[in-house]
């Protein structure tokens, strides 16, 4: 991350691809979900290419597969929710199982949090499976699911346990 002034004076941060893959980036913008670029917020100066926006990625970022969201705090980084709602403080917990589902593609499932901000948790497969860190039953810790996880592109869709989470079972 780097401070930079814009043509006006204005003050502003620049954000290089290491950022993106550090723990507080994937956990806080990313919400330790997939990250995909959008060249949209993407430029280059002197043959480096940066972001001017924390939750737009350079190259894609994978999932966080052993840490979940557990509550986040009501107050916005941004001030207009059309850039982003991004929140001041968040907690997770790192699960040490994590269940595993055998598939290839990219898995989701929609989530609610505490503070009624919706976001789907999605994971590309690592040879052939996928380790998720979410029950579909119900809500841990403030953080409901609003569905199955699903393989994308097709009709897979998988119910899981907090139970299965946590003795890592495969479903």
């Amino acid at each position: 991350m780097n401070k930079i002034r814009d043509q006006s004076g204005n003050e502003g941060y620049i954000y290089a691809e290491e950022y993106f893959n550090t723990m507080v980036s994937r956990l806080h913008n990313f919400d330790g979900s997939m990250a995909e670029p959008d060249e949209t917020y993407h430029f280059e100066n002197n043959g480096k290419t940066y972001s001017y926006m924390t939750l737009s990625p350079l190259k894609p970022v994978a999932a966080l597969q052993h840490y979940r969201l557990v509550h986040e705090s009501d107050t916005n980084v941004f001030a207009n929710k059309a850039v982003g709602d991004l929140k001041y403080v968040k907690i997770f917990e790192y699960v040490p199982g994590g269940a595993v589902i055998k598939g290839d593609g990219i898995i989701e499932i929609p989530l609610k949090t505490n503070t009624g901000r919706e976001f789907t948790y999605r994971q590309e497969s690592v040879n052939g499976s996928f380790v998720v860190p979410y029950p579909t039953d119900g809500s841990v810790s403030g953080i409901t699911t609003l569905g199955p996880y699903t393989i994308t592109g097709t009709d897979q869709t998988f119910m899981v346990t907090e139970s299965d989470i946590q003795s890592g079972k495969q479903i």
